[in-house]
């Protein structure tokens, strides 16, 4: 098995225990390494199935996983669970979920349920569906969820009335879930975290249970699948996953090149950008790669005092200078950390004097920026109340202070880490990047180093006195301490210190800023030190100095950009932030040696060198929580051919390769692609049909031909086209299989065999073939149960007390309620399959279809019958299995 491997796949295959992070370019073989890296855990370190959880984002992409699996260890396999983060969910509250209320036979709302539902509570509730589509408020209830906050928990932030309006229709959707038996797709994971969090004892037997796990696409989890798989993996941390990162620039960004300003998606590979250089100075330096990604994001708008004006997404790597003195323009709330406590929250306009005038804390944090102290101090006091934060000094300042002790205790007791994780997730900022560092930071008896690395210290022409011609750029990595402990833990890594005059000193310069990164954490991790990271990009009053590397969530206004003036670097300071979540292309490039250009002005850092991730909350916390991971990158691509390989990343811009890494391929070049445009869509369509027609009379079959079009109107003129010249044809597409309304209704009545008190399954199938019971009769039924507070099911079981209701509603009322426990009680004696035969021969539903004598009527018909013999085939192969 091992033989199939190239070495970097050979590395991530064999890796046996602790954290492993796999970044994967297109085509390079993922899917290859997850399976036969189950397939070795099981083969060589005897590592039992049942103690491995795979997670992948699709049903399509678990069976091929299983299907692989099967074939290199067999049926043992079959004991794994290889499924999607809901399915695990599912698996676990069917066993579990009676300790939060509900009953194991709940039912699994999907969208279109979640939407009917809330559209009945937007009814009950009096508010207006055409202001408040159920669409968008059912999405906002699904966004809170997959951030782990709960109905009531909202409702106590919500400050606006939207979110008020949000708030009142999630509360009671919520309850009329619990009434119903029913839990929604997001309730699965977050009701799983949930149980996790309140049941340690269920933790601890599921963290047993799958002692490696293995997610496939990490960079797409939510805040919700990210917690989830945090706590199964906090025991035994043998967790491997495979993502890529995002891309920081949307279209119509102005990336400064050596012929102009161009829009960032008309750069190419191998174009020459303008790069800052160091001190002021700029250069020219090749693209080495594009990148391009459509996604949901939140994209931040800086403007400078100038008039410069950049937009990247929150996560965009940014150069900042925070200012070192004192701004009465600005005053920012600030988070600040002491590192044998944690954090606390305060008020300044001077962010590094603050720091510096509290000497046992390392680092500080701008969260807000302020137009006066008292607006800056209403703030400072709402979140330190809301969130449980506290506010007292780490050092007196002339004012009594908590200390010692008594503030290790109270910090034990408020749990702060935990509610600054917290703070700082609903803020969309990032902790772990501060606004400034202290130089040595104390930590009980022992000194703290810091590990600085100054990116682009020096840039000089050795053989050239024109620096834009030939570039020579310089990296440094230096620190210094008088520790003798940390001079041997730090030789141990290989590296040669020298005499300083206090202690010695490490200075290693290097033209690859990867390696530099590499040592710094290598050091950090081995001796406890604080890495920080800076640019002395552009000239700040006559002076150069250390800009800081954070993402664009954390820059606040009254910071300073480097901005590109004169043909030169100069900081200019951020006046207006702006805010905006969009769904669209966005795109980074690669940049060799210098990995930063100039977008719209602003210099602005090659976010795609450094693997940070598409969400703060995913990949940076992976990194965060598991420092020791190792990381491997898969850069082979066994799909394609040369010549295709060589169009996805000129053309496509290769949506996946968002990290420095090159993909390559040891395929044949393969035939040229063609490519033609014709004037219209039918002159497109004839020529499609030409082919085609020409490769069958060359031997080739119909059926061998796909051709795919971007939206479902655009079949039209195929079709014309292939009728026109003979070419059969079959249209693959349309509602799937199970969004079909008659495959929904038997599986409504299903449900509510399983669950009578599914309100949105038993509404659906009331009056499913007709039988009397319309709207009228379901809104009366609704304003009776309302008004008593019971279910709609239990509001059916007392008919006769609904005085609303005429006498024959009431009688086909009661009809439906004895077809039900007819067809309830031969669910009781056969199997699935035959209980779903009789249940739509017992309910006439067939037989309606029938009646009607359509071919619409016949195809649904035929749909039922085929869905008949796929809960048979179900049964069967469950049977196989046991």
């Amino acid at each position: 098995m091992l033989d199939d491997l190239n070495q970097v796949q050979l590395e991530a295959v064999t890796h046996h225990e602790g954290p492993l992070l796999i970044i994967a370019g297109a085509g390079s073989g993922k899917t290859r390494i997850l399976t036969y890296r189950i397939a070795h855990l099981i083969r060589e370190y005897s590592v039992s199935p049942l103690e491995i959880l795979a997670i992948t984002f699709t049903n399509k992409a678990a069976n091929e996983m299983k299907e692989r699996i099967a074939s290199l260890v067999g049926r043992i396999s079959r004991a794994m669970w290889i499924s999607t983060f809901h399915s695990t969910c599912a698996r676990i509250l069917r066993q579990e979920i009676d300790r939060l209320g509900f009953s194991k036979s709940f039912v699994i709302y999907d969208d279109n349920d979640s939407k009917r539902l809330v559209s009945y509570c937007l009814k009950d509730l009096n508010i207006d569906s055409k202001r408040y589509p159920p669409n968008k408020i059912a999405a906002a209830i699904s966004k809170v969820k997959n951030e782990l906050i709960d109905a009531e928990t909202f409702a106590s932030r919500a400050t606006t009335y939207i979110e008020q309006t949000v708030a009142e229709v999630y509360k009671l959707y919520q309850e009329r879930l619990y009434q119903s038996n029913a839990l929604d797709f997001d309730d699965l994971i977050m009701m799983t975290v949930n149980m996790f969090q309140i049941f340690p004892s269920v933790l601890d037997n599921y963290q047993e249970r799958f002692k490696h796990i293995l997610i496939d696409e990490y960079q797409d989890t939510n805040y919700a699948q990210y917690e989830l798989i945090r706590l199964l993996a906090g025991k035994y941390r043998n967790i491997c996953v495979v993502g890529d990162d995002n891309q920081c620039l949307p279209a119509g960004t102005l990336v400064s090149t050596d012929k102009g300003n161009l829009p960032i998606e008309k750069i190419k590979k191998g174009q020459n950008v303008l790069t800052a250089v160091g001190r002021g100075g700029i250069s020219i330096s090749r693209v080495t790669n594009v990148s391009k990604k459509t996604k949901i994001a939140r994209h931040i708008t800086f403007i400078t005092k100038s008039g410069a004006k950049v937009t990247t997404t929150d996560n965009h790597q940014m150069f900042a200078l925070v200012p070192q003195k004192s701004n009465r323009e600005h005053h920012y709330v600030y988070l600040m950390h002491k590192q044998e406590l944690g954090w606390r929250i305060g008020v300044t306009n001077d962010l590094v004097t603050r720091l510096r005038l509290e000497s046992s804390a390392d680092k500080i944090l701008a969260i807000r920026s302020c137009k006066s102290d008292v607006e800056a101090r209403y703030w400072e006091t709402y979140y330190s109340l809301l969130y449980g934060i506290p506010t007292s000094c780490f050092k007196a300042r002339g004012v009594p202070v908590i200390y010692g002790e008594a503030q290790k205790e109270l910090y034990s007791k408020l749990d702060v880490d935990s509610r600054i994780e917290r703070f700082t997730n609903d803020l969309g900022i990032n902790p772990n990047y501060h606004a400034f560092c202290l130089g040595a930071v104390k930590r009980g008896s022992k000194t703290r180093l810091k590990v600085k690395v100054e990116f682009c210290y020096r840039a000089y022409a050795p053989k050239s006195k024109d620096v834009l011609k030939n570039p020579q750029i310089l990296h440094l990595l230096s620190l210094e301490t008088s520790d003798e402990g940390t001079f041997r833990e730090i030789e141990t890594l290989g590296y040669k210190l020298e005499k300083a005059k206090k202690g010695k000193r490490l200075r290693i310069a290097s033209t690859d800023i990867t390696r530099l990164e590499y040592i710094a954490h290598e050091i950090a991790e081995k001796t406890g030190a604080v890495p920080e990271f800076n640019f002395k990009l552009g000239i700040f009053n006559q002076q150069s100095l250390p800009t800081l590397v954070m993402p664009a969530s954390n820059v606040k206004e009254g910071f300073w950009l480097p901005i590109l003036r004169n043909n030169q670097i100069f900081y200019d300071e951020v006046i207006k932030v702006g805010e905006e979540i969009k769904d669209e292309p966005v795109y980074d490039l690669e940049v060799g040696r210098t990995h930063n250009f100039i977008a719209n002005g602003v210099v602005v850092h090659n976010s795609i060198y450094k693997f940070r991730g598409a969400d703060i909350r995913n990949i940076l916390e992976f990194e965060r929580d598991y420092p020791e991971c190792r990381v491997i990158k898969l850069e082979q691509n066994y799909r394609s051919t040369k010549t295709i390989l060589k169009a996805a990343n000129q053309v496509m811009q290769n949506n996946r390769a968002r990290k420095p890494k090159h993909l390559w391929t040891e395929n044949d070049e393969g035939e040229l692609i063609t490519r033609y445009q014709g004037e219209n869509e039918h002159e497109e369509a004839t020529f499609v049909a030409s082919e085609i027609e020409q490769m069958v009379k060359a031997g080739r079959r119909y059926k061998e031909f796909a051709v795919f079009y971007r939206t479902n109107a655009q079949s039209r003129v195929l079709e014309e086209i292939f009728l026109r010249y003979g070419v059969p044809y079959k249209i693959v597409g349309g509602l799937k299989f199970y969004d079909r309304a008659e495959i929904k209704d038997v599986l409504a009545y299903l449900r509510v065999l399983s669950n009578p008190q599914d309100t949105v399954s038993l509404k659906r199938i009331i009056n499913v073939p007709k039988r009397g019971i319309g709207n009228t009769t379901i809104a009366k039924i609704d304003a009776y149960a309302l008004k008593n507070n019971m279910s709609f099911y239990q509001a059916l079981n007392n008919v006769d007390g609904i005085h609303t209701l005429s006498a024959g509603a009431q009688k086909n009322i009661k009809k439906f309620l004895a077809l039900m426990d007819e067809i309830q009680a031969i669910k009781e004696r056969e199997t699935l399959g035959n209980l779903a035969r009789a249940l739509i021969d017992q309910t006439g539903y067939l037989a309606a279809f029938e009646a009607e004598g359509t071919i619409e009527a016949e195809n649904r018909a035929e749909n039922v019958k085929e869905f008949i013999g796929v809960i048979k085939e179900f049964e069967e192969s469950r049977e196989s299995c046991d």
